[in-house]
Order: C-alpha cells, then structure tokens, then sequence
C-alpha cells in the first residue's frame, strides 16, 4: 500500500521542491566543493583514511594548474604514479567518489529513519496510537495551545522554525509554498514579560483570508546514519520508531536541526540572526549533504558553528566508512533532520518495528509490555525491547 500524503497541498509542494533541489545542487561544483572543504578543514584523514597524505599531496599538485604542465608530471608520477595533471584529477574525482560519496550513498541506503520518543507517553496508559502526528495536529485551537505548553518548543517559535525549514536556501521559499496552498501554523505570543505568555493562532489581518491550521506542516524524522542503538537522538526519548525506506524518496534531508537557527530559547531570532538552511534530496544526498553542512556554516561563521559542522562531518564519514555502531547521542548538532510529507500511520508496511527502552519504563514496564502486545495485535508491527 502506498504511502499517503498528509495533504493534496503538500504532495503539490513536494513533488516541486525535489526537482528544484536536485537541479540546486548539480548546479553547483560537487567535487571540487567537497575537495575544497576537505582543504579547509583539514579533514583528508576523515575522509580518505589512509590515502589521506597521498590525496592531499595529489590535489595541492592538480591546483597548481597547467601552465606548469611539466613539473606536475614529473610530480605527479613521484607522488601519485601517475604521468599528468588531468590523469591527475581523474584519479583524485575517482577517489573522491571510493572514498566518500560512494560510501555515504550506501549510509544513506543501510541506515533507517527514526522517530525517537518517550515509551511512557505513547505505552503506559494505551496501546499507543493509530497515527504519528504533528504539534499541529493537536493543537488546533488556542486553548489546546496553552495546555501543557513546552517552555523548550514554545509555539510561536516552532510556527515560525517550521517554515523557515521549509523555504530552504530559496530566496522565493515562500512564494513556492504559497503556490503549492500550503497552508501552516502561524502563532502569536502574548505576555510573558511580567505574566505568563498565552499563544494563539493567527486570524490574519482585517480583509485577509485567515490563516488556518492543517495537516500541511512536515513531520520531523530523523537518519539513523550511526546506527545508534537508541535511534538518532535520545533527547526527544531513548524509544523510536523505525520507518519504511519509502519515505526517503520523498523527504527533504537537512543538517543539524532546524529549530536552533530560528530559537533564542524563549523567543525567536530576527532575519538577520538566523542561519539560513540547505535541503538536500535523497538523490543529492552523497555530495551535497557535505556541502549543505559548509554552506550553513558560511551563512553564520563562528567557532561555534565551525567546531558543530566539522563533528557532524567527521560522523558521517565514521559511519560511512567503518559501517559501525555509534554511541547514543543526544546533540542537536549531530543530527541529519528528516522532513516528512506523508502520513505516519501505524501499519506494518509505513513504521516497520517499535524500539521501546526498558529504562525509560521504570517501575512501569509491565503496563508498557501489555499495551505493546495489545498495539501489535492491533497494527502488526512488530515491537523489541531494548536497554
């Protein structure tokens, strides 16, 4: 059975979206992007393992360009054995791709999108639910909007943070949307100086049509490129859902998360504070997920962002090449977002296992293993325990 889409809009907005990323980045100098960050951020043994020295010698011989044709032969036979600068380039493009992209191609192929949550919130009380759904799915009202409100994820901020992700790295992000008919959740605040703050959802203004809340906004997943054993990020839960690979096709990959470019913490940031952020396709993911890690960082540089990227590079290209386990991991920075169009229903061909963490149960474990064996014979989805 097919995946469905969340809504007729979003299917819309997607099936655009993908062509025009796609054509983003093959527009732009994958290879030598990729060789250049490499360069910069002295990562040649990350990426190339012990061919590091090799390659790195090799490409500062290949940049020297070919009006000193004769000394790059004869350097380019004692470094890398072979006998001109173009056989040169070619050797390096070939490693580059053994090395690299191949490998992430094939993460992106083995690994599994999750979705991490707290066992208790979905197993202690019921046997889970029928559907995986947004924040906005819920709260639908205002008043469903101040009911156990997350100081962490306030709904104004999360509005906003939803559709900045959305636009991507296209100055008319938001005129594609609006084409499309999407129509998302804008929230505004009140108080919080010397009370506290109350949301409501924006009416739009006199002689506007209003701006409603449904079921166009993207559901939040997540890669699982280090296969950790607690699923991608254990801050949201140490339980998750492992879902079909049907839905990479579809889904716009981002680095990071796409919350802290937007969030002060408590408010949001203006314009000019915000990092802007780069979508990636599963098509274009090998190549540009790299550069779309360099390109957010050169939209806000700082040591921070710098220290944040090279970490979440040197991951990947862990995972990639050793195609081992990784610790858990509870860092924002270390995460490669997964947005979701389509529904996650809670059927066997859409979430194909449950994880949920025995720890995080504690003294109510037996209520959660009942629900769980309620929930399956209710969906077929297979569930395993775990630490």
């Amino acid at each position: 059975m097919p995946l469905e889409w969340r809504s007729a809009a979003a299917q819309t907005f997607i099936g655009g979206r993908i062509t025009k990323v796609d054509g983003f980045w093959r527009a732009a100098e994958i290879s030598g992007g990729i060789i250049d960050l490499i360069k910069e951020w002295q990562l040649w043994d990350a990426a190339f393992g012990s061919s590091a020295k090799r390659m790195k010698e090799g490409w500062e011989t290949y940049r020297k360009g070919p009006s000193l044709a004769a000394g790059l032969a004869a350097k380019a036979a004692k470094t890398v054995g072979l006998g001109s600068d173009r056989a040169l380039g070619s050797e390096i493009h070939a490693a580059l791709q053994q090395y690299v992209t191949q490998p992430l191609n094939k993460l992106l192929q083995e690994t599994t999108l999750t979705i991490n949550f707290n066992a208790l919130s979905w197993f202690k009380n019921q046997a889970g639910f029928d559907e995986y759904g947004t924040m906005w799915d819920r709260k639908q009202t205002d008043n469903s909007l101040n009911v156990n409100p997350d100081p962490k994820n306030p709904a104004h901020v999360r509005a906003k943070a939803d559709r900045w992700a959305l636009y991507g790295q296209f100055d008319d992000g938001k005129v594609d949307a609006a084409a499309a008919g999407l129509k998302l959740a804008h929230v505004k605040q009140q108080g919080g100086v010397t009370a506290a703050p109350t949301w409501s959802h924006s009416r739009g203004s006199a002689g506007k049509t209003p701006k409603q809340v449904v079921a166009d906004s993207q559901i939040f997943a997540a890669l699982n490129y280090g296969r950790r054993p607690h699923g991608s990020n254990t801050a949201y839960g140490k339980s998750f859902f492992e879902l079909s690979n049907d839905f990479k096709d579809g889904a716009v990959f981002f680095a990071m998360d796409t919350f802290t470019p937007v969030s002060t913490g408590s408010g949001f940031k203006t314009k000019d504070q915000r990092s802007k952020l780069y979508q990636v396709t599963a098509r274009t993911f090998a190549g540009s997920m790299l550069l779309a890690i360099k390109s957010q960082y050169d939209g806000n540089p700082n040591q921070v962002n710098r220290q944040n990227s090279i970490a979440l590079i040197v991951d990947l290209l862990k995972a990639a090449s050793t195609c081992a386990s990784l610790p858990d991991n509870d860092q924002n920075h270390l995460l490669i977002e997964a947005h979701l169009f389509q529904k996650v229903k809670m059927r066997p061909d859409v979430v194909t296992r449950v994880n949920v963490s025995m720890t995080e149960c504690g003294t109510d474990l037996d209520a959660v293993k009942n629900n769980l064996r309620q929930f399956k014979n209710r969906t077929r989805i297979d569930f395993a325990l775990i630490p």
